[in-house]
Parts: C-alpha cells; structure tokens; sequence
C-alpha cells in the first residue's frame, strides 16, 4: 500500500498506517515534498507523483493494493491513483482536504497558518507543542482543538496507551517546508486542478471522515465524490482516526532517498484480511482494520 500522511507528518509518522500493516499489508510511506529529507521544491501533489512511481520501480514493488491519503495526503493520493503506469486498483481518502472546496477551512487558519508554521517558525512551535503534550493536561488541550465534540465525552475513554500513541505522534510532527506548499495546493485558484485531478481517477475510492473532525470540515468528505465522472465512490459514515503507535527502527529495511523520505515496511505476519481487528482509537472518533478492509474488496 502506497501511504501518503497528511499535513506536518513526514514519513517517520505513524499517523494511521497500523491500521493496514496490522491487517497483514506492507506499507510505503512517503514524506511528501517539503516533509522530511524529500527536497525537491515547491512540487505540486501531479509534480511529486512520477517520482512515487519511480520509487516503485526503485524497490521493485510488484503489485500496489491501494493509494492512501491522509488530511493533505488525499490530493497526493488521487494524483497516484490516477497514474495509469502505476494502476493503482484501490484509493482510500481519510479525512482528506482540499477538495474542490479551499483548505484550510477558516480564514483565521488561512491567515495563521503561513506565518505560524513556516520554516522559520515551525521549529518553535512544535517546541511548544512538545512541551505542552508532555503532560496529561498539555495533551487534552492541545488534542481538544481537533474535535468538536467536548473533551470530556472522549477524554476519559481513552487509556494510558491510547494517549502515549497520540502524544508520540504530536511528538514525531515538523512542518519543515512541506506545510506552507500544502498550503499553497489548497488555495481556491486551484480548484480547477483538483477537480480535473478527481475526475481523472479510474478505481473504486473509499471516502471516510468525521462529522466531529474540527482539523477538516466534513463538507471536504461529502464534496469529493461528487468530483468524479465515474460512478464507483463509496461514501462511508464511518470516522477513521489518524493516530497510532510511532515506528521503530527495527525491521525497516534500507529505503531510497533519492527523491523522498520513506520507509517500507513489511508485517511482522501476513494476516491477510481476515481474523484480524485492530482498533485504533482517538478523540471521539474509532475505526478498525477489517471495517476499512471489508470496503476494500473488489467490485
């Protein structure tokens, strides 16, 4: 499975691929441009995508069982399915943005964003946020500004090691470079583009997002389908959470870093899709593997 992780996350980020090497799948995961040791300029999410099917063909990926977009991830993802070199059979988009619609969603974001995490000041702010997750107080408030639903309906439902996984994903984050392109990708201008680039995919695509997502508005979820020509989008009511364990160094084998920062990652056991069902957890939202998986299944 081809991962793209979403804004602020390179590939060194958990931020939901357990969900499908828990299920028995090797996953690809890519920093996309601007993110980790990928440099290679201001590339758009079509500029970056004939240098993920190099990669491909660089680790000798012999069969691609899908194309995984998370938040910002999603564009990248869309272009990638729409690679007929590739020929991606399967596009999964988790809370994905921008759509047709602009990204970010408010005008206060629009305007914060840019300065906020930009390369000269990202490093502080993740020094702040750092700082802040380090205790249980810290990690509810921060965590609380990504759910609409009260803190208090989810924060006492998760355990110990539900919040370490999501206090070492807000550990793993940087913006790097790759958050102001992301914004730049987002911007109302090119949503042309990306209906174009919708409309361009030829597989069967599974669209999940939460109506208590407050990081992407649901209407991101319900305006994507309806960019496609083609009539085999599933829409799913079902929330998917984009937290998770962070990786280890151990079992990753060497990676090509000729134009990208990513990891391959094989399974510790082949699972395959069934008898296996593992839930992951966040702030008022969960999903498990064999629910994602059961629409996964061909045509």
């Amino acid at each position: 499975m081809l991962f793209f992780p979403g804004g602020h996350c390179s590939a060194h980020c958990d931020c939901g691929w357990d969900l499908y090497t828990g299920a028995g799948y090797a996953v690809v995961a890519f920093s996309r441009p601007g993110y980790g040791a990928t440099r290679v300029g201001r590339l758009s999410p079509a500029g970056f995508a004939p240098l993920v099917r190099e990669v491909c063909w660089s680790l000798g990926v012999p069969d691609v069982v899908a194309a995984v977009g998370i938040s910002f991830g999603g564009m990248q993802a869309v272009h990638v399915a729409a690679d007929r070199d590739l020929r991606v059979p399967r596009l999964l988009l988790h809370s994905c943005a921008p759509s047709s619609l602009s990204y970010p969603d408010t005008l206060v974001e629009r305007l914060a964003g840019p300065i906020v995490f930009s390369p000269g000041l990202q490093r502080a702010t993740w020094w702040l946020v750092r700082r802040m997750v380090h205790s249980d107080a810290g990690l509810r408030q921060v965590a609380a500004r990504l759910s609409r639903l009260p803190a208090a309906e989810w924060w006492d439902q998760m355990d110990v090691d539900e919040r370490e996984q999501v206090r070492i994903l807000f550990r793993s984050m940087r913006s790097g470079r790759g958050f102001v392109n992301d914004l730049r990708t987002g911007r109302r201008r090119a949503a042309a583009a990306r209906r174009e680039a919708l409309s361009r995919v030829p597989c069967p695509t599974l669209v999940t997002g939460s109506t208590h997502d407050r990081g992407v508005d649901f209407t991101h979820r319900k305006t994507l389908p309806a960019q496609s020509r083609t009539p085999r989008w599933r829409r799913s009511t079902r929330p998917v959470t984009c937290s998770g364990p962070a990786p280890t160094p151990d079992g990753w084998p060497r990676s090509s870093r000729r134009s990208w920062t990513g990891h391959h990652r094989e399974p510790v056991s082949r699972a395959g899709n069934s008898g296996t069902t593992r839930r992951i957890s966040g702030p008022g939202y969960q999903c498990s593997s064999t629910e994602v998986l059961r629409d996964l299944a061909p045509p």
